[in-house]
């Protein structure tokens, strides 16, 4: 099989989405090595392919969100019919429209934009809007979870989406845990205005408990004049020494804070997966999610709390109380995601097939 592979809409530094791009194509290219891949994405995806043998890398300028949507719907377009590919498939829920409707496949995160619509520029929600058209012409949907697959149906009835769950595994790359026994080490996100750091800040603010224990937070993702309002918060509050707003690290030092960490925290207003739950239960560190997340609906053993800062301050008390246990291992692979994407891409050929032998007779 040829598979022209999108990864335009997973951006670097763009979370989760950029890694779920890169965990499905290196898996893929472990579990179907007779397969041709061809990327288009970003300048980051020569780095992340370019030790995958069956992987061909062709990358477009990243700019911005009018930038991406055109090399999605018009360069993935080309590069399929030049380069005679079976089919197409986008990391992302836009899916180009200029090929054949049995060659077009997309993967549905999330539907924030519909839920909370205040939390995006006005260019992000017209770039969303191609969602629920590409929902619509695609020849096949996935999506990474049961909950954003009620809701895929629900703001596009008619569609028939396919819960093509993530992967959990990804952590088993990382180094091993140091763990010195010092003070309490929290771990939140503000890399989107969704993950409501704030709430957070004050939530360590809040609890006597915790900045006696001389508890810590790091802020990861957040960047620019967003880290600035932080850090005045967290020094308004009296934390400003306990709060760390170091923005976009290098893999290693996210994988060290997160396996790492005391707590983490998803105090997010909605997710479509989460992948940092994962990540920490991977190594046994409590999690702490918002209860208007959508968390709880898709992971396990969860703290969960009403999304505001005092009863979120308890929460974070109770999960440095309960402390890290042995991590999950009986879990869902990428492998197992790509395998199933796989299957899914293979059904849109065979009945583009038959469709084609039953005109013909």
């Amino acid at each position: 099989m040829k598979v022209v592979f999108d990864v335009m809409g997973a951006p670097d530094q763009s979370g989760g989405m950029n890694l779920y791009a890169v965990e499905v194509v290196r898996a893929w290219h472990e579990v179907a090595g007779g397969d041709q891949l061809i990327v288009i994405g970003g300048t980051w995806a020569t780095a992340a392919f370019r030790d995958l043998d069956t992987v061909r890398v062709r990358t477009a300028p990243d700019r911005g969100i009018v930038g991406r949507s055109l090399t999605q719907l018009f360069g993935t377009a080309l590069v399929y019919w030049l380069s005679r590919s079976d089919v197409v498939i986008s990391a992302s829920p836009i899916v180009t429209p200029l090929v054949p409707r049995s060659a077009r496949m997309c993967v549905v995160h999330d539907w924030r934009h519909v839920k909370n619509p205040q939390e995006f520029s006005r260019a992000q929600r017209l770039y969303r809007q191609l969602w629920s058209a590409s929902v619509r012409w695609a020849g096949c949907v996935a999506v990474i979870s049961r909950k954003t697959g009620a809701e895929t149906q629900a703001i596009n009835p008619g569609a028939r989406p396919v819960v093509v769950e993530n992967g959990r595994d990804h952590p088993r790359r990382w180094g091993a845990v140091g763990r010195t026994g010092g003070p309490p080490a929290l771990v939140t996100f503000g890399h989107h205005p969704n993950k409501r750091p704030e709430m957070v800040i004050d939530a360590l603010s809040d609890s006597a408990e915790l900045r006696h224990a001389d508890a810590t937070l790091t802020v990861l993702g957040a960047r620019g004049d967003y880290a600035t309002a932080l850090r005045g918060r967290a020094e308004a509050a009296g934390i400003g020494d306990a709060v760390k707003l170091p923005g976009f690290v290098e893999p290693a030092t996210y994988e060290a804070t997160i396996a790492g960490a005391d707590v983490v925290v998803l105090a997010s207003s909605d997710e479509g997966f989460g992948l940092p739950v994962a990540e920490a239960q991977f190594f046994g560190v409590p999690v702490v999610v918002a209860s208007d997340s959508g968390l709880d609906d898709i992971h396990r053993g969860l703290i969960v709390s009403a999304p505001d800062p005092e009863r979120l301050s308890s929460a974070l008390e109770l999960a440095v109380g309960q402390g890290v246990q042995p991590g999950a291992r009986d879990i869902r692979t990428w492998a197992q995601t790509a395998r199933e994407l796989r299957v899914l891409a293979a059904r849109l050929l065979d009945r583009a097939a038959r469709d084609e032998a039953e005109a013909v007779s």
